[in-house]
Order: C-alpha cells, then sequence, then structure tokens
C-alpha cells in the first residue's frame, strides 16, 4: 500500500476473523509564533481499507513493515492446511 508522508506509528493494523482491517489518522495543527496574526491551520487525513483474508493464512504469522512510503504486510499460509486443485467443470 502506497502511503508516503505518515509514520509507522499512525498506522493500526487489526485482523477479526477472516478480515484484516488497515486504517490510519493523521492530524496537524500547524499556528504560528507571531503575535501580530491569528491564523490557524488544521490538516486531518484518514482512511479505512478491508481485505477478506483465505482461510489458510496464518493470522498469528502477519507482519507488516513500512518504508519509504510504502506499507507492505506479509501473509504466511499455513503448511498444513491441504491446497485443493482447481477443478473444471465441463459445459453440457
Amino acid at each position: 500500500m502506497v502511503a508516503p508522508g505518515l509514520k509507522k506509528e499512525d498506522f493500526k493494523i487489526g485482523v477479526d476473523h477472516n478480515t484484516m482491517s488497515i486504517s490510519c489518522e493523521k492530524k496537524e495543527n500547524n499556528e504560528p509564533n507571531e503575535k501580530k496574526y491569528i491564523q490557524k491551520e488544521y490538516n486531518y487525513a484518514a482512511f479505512k481499507r478491508t481485505f477478506a483474508l483465505p482461510q489458510d493464512v496464518n493470522k498469528n504469522k502477519i507482519d507488516a513493515k513500512y518504508e519509504d512510503g510504502i506499507l507492505n504486510i506479509l501473509l504466511p499460509f499455513n503448511e498444513d492446511v491441504k491446497q485443493t486443485p482447481i477443478k473444471r467443470i465441463a459445459v453440457k
């Protein structure tokens, strides 16, 4: 996920059953220090994405890394779950 200008502390990642949610909320409050002017600038950015996870993802070993504006999430699969081959269905 591309998310430039953020810090790793801005992200909240959670897994509930087979759903993973990624959210971020960033607030900035810029006030000038000059006493002659009254000016306040507020910058607010937020997003939330939700993804359905496959059944064979090992939810205890999910890992996330944020580097150079890119959030990488590693979803390891359980090795003991047998993957079934694709079943072809003939059209009659």
